[in-house]
């Protein structure tokens, strides 16, 4: 407070609020500054990690240099937006409307909002700019798109509060259509007279419906809003069943929002309720850690992956295999533990593999026919010489030339090829249940007997093979591609990844 005007005291306190490592909120209304400290003043809106809000000018003794000040400002905040330059060096920057250029000059952001990371002149508001003149009449106005909204003040001093507005895609009925890919859709708050913000899709993890969402700054009181669903040209209005309403006639608008929000509805032709959102002050706070830069983006995972419902499903398929398997004829008694344990882990990717393909064939089982195609799209199936070339990269595509003795690197780097007679023979082991059939069938004496067992014999050695069935064919593949590796369970493992 109370400082003389001189250059040396203003830039020595922006300079040491921009050092400053917990500093939010600086108010500096109503003091002398000098025109040179503007580049001290610059030097912290750019340096400061944790300053929010700034309270400065507002003193009508020295109007040129708050003019000044405020011009720098403008200016600053403009290039830092990214706004384009002229040839001739000019930035377009907006101007206060008339009678406002000695007012209280509040410069905030918020780093805990995206969209509102940037520094932005609150107070005083710009003057409106020209409407552009249209080129036809068939172009339409169109009207501009917000990423975020805060009020035109110290968002600190008015104790606003972060909200987060979220659209959920109802399963079926009103605003159905919003899940689809080219879809996009918006809120309109109240509190920013009805304007436009955009929402963006929400990556939850186990989430069972897709979500929009946004967060604004919002004053305290009662605030009403409506969402906008815009699917290619059809731009249609809702309102969210899942939040609390009110009747048009009932909601409590001010004189500018209820002009806006007539315009927009007759151009709608919406007639429906609004949504209301109490927002009190007593839930206002400042973070306390500010993330300026934001963490490193962690990798997208999977969220169907980890969803409990899947993991517990994937189970109990798992459980199911298991007793169809025959692990007497894939590994010895003393490794099977250690192949189940391994399988389990890398069940998920078998299953995978089995639904691709059982979806291409006849669900839930995959024709033999079919089964071929698995190998031959895995390029690990040799056709001979009158079949396709492998695939560059492939696994199999050092198996046509010849290998030195030497050369292990693409020894180790290829599959060694399986015949169309290795593929029928694991489809004809995996399928004849010989345990079952010398059980319980006996040998048939007559000559009509025999042949009926043998029409049988071969109709399920055709059958479509069950989805048990499918895995151990697999199985059994990479034991026959394992190579010099002794362990069925690594073998299993280096198969599957």
């Amino acid at each position: 407070n109370n400082l003389s005007g001189e250059p040396g005291s203003a830039s020595a306190l922006f300079d040491a609020a921009g050092r400053h490592a917990r500093l939010v909120h600086l108010d500096m209304a109503d003091n002398l500054l000098p025109t040179e400290c503007i580049k001290d003043l610059c030097t912290m809106l750019r340096w400061s990690l944790s300053l929010v809000a700034i309270h400065l000018l507002g003193d009508n003794a020295s109007d040129k240099n708050n003019l000044a000040i405020q011009a720098a400002c403008h200016r600053w905040i403009a290039e830092n937006a990214g706004k384009e330059v002229g040839a001739d060096g000019s930035l377009s920057i907006p101007e206060p409307e008339e009678g406002d250029e000695y007012k209280e000059l509040i410069l905030c952001r918020a780093l805990h909002v995206e969209g509102l990371k940037e520094w932005r002149v609150a107070s005083p508001a710009a003057k409106p700019s020209a409407p552009e003149p249209r080129a036809s009449a068939a172009q339409g106005y169109k009207e501009p798109v917000l990423t975020s909204w805060m009020p035109a003040c110290c968002w600190i001093c008015e104790r606003c509060v972060a909200v987060d507005y979220t659209w959920e895609v109802p399963d079926n009925g009103d605003g159905d259509e919003t899940g689809a890919g080219n879809a996009r859709v918006f809120v309109r708050p109240s509190c920013a007279d009805f304007a436009r913000v955009e929402l963006k899709r929400l990556r939850v993890a186990g989430a069972r419906r897709l979500q929009f969402g946004a967060r604004m700054l919002v004053p305290s009181g009662s605030h009403y809003h409506v969402y906008e669903a815009e699917v290619g040209h059809r731009k249609t209005l809702y309102c969210a069943a899942s939040e609390p309403k009110i009747e048009i006639a009932e909601a409590a608008l001010t004189e500018s929002q209820s002009e806006e929000f007539d315009k927009m509805r007759m151009k709608h032709r919406y007639s429906g309720p609004l949504n209301v959102r109490p927002v009190s002050s007593e839930d206002f706070q400042i973070p306390e850690d500010f993330p300026v830069f934001g963490p490193p983006p962690e990798p997208e995972a999977d969220a169907w992956a980890e969803h409990p419902m899947r993991t517990r499903a994937l189970m109990e398929c798992y459980k199911e295999d298991m007793k169809s398997i025959c692990f007497q004829d894939l590994c010895h008694a003393d490794e099977e533990p250690d192949v189940k344990g391994t399988l389990q882990e890398k069940y998920h990717l078998y299953y995978e593999c089995y639904a691709l393909f059982a979806g291409r064939s006849q669900w839930p089982l995959v024709r033999q026919v079919d089964m071929y195609s698995v190998f031959e799209e895995a390029s690990l199936l040799d056709r001979g010489p009158f079949g396709p070339p492998a695939k560059p990269g492939s696994p199999s595509a050092g198996r046509g030339r010849q290998s030195n003795a030497g050369d292990e690197a693409d020894e180790e780097a290829s599959w060694p090829p399986l015949q169309l007679m290795d593929v029928q023979q694991m489809l004809v082991q995996t399928v004849t249940n010989r345990m079952e059939d010398a059980a319980t069938t006996r040998a048939p004496t007559t000559r009509s007997g025999k042949q009926a067992a043998e029409v049988a014999r071969k109709s399920r050695e055709g059958a479509p093979v069950t989805r048990p069935q499918f895995i151990e064919v697999l199985l059994r593949a990479a034991i026959a591609l394992r190579r010099r590796e002794p362990s069925t369970a690594l073998a299993f493992r280096r198969f599957a990844d």
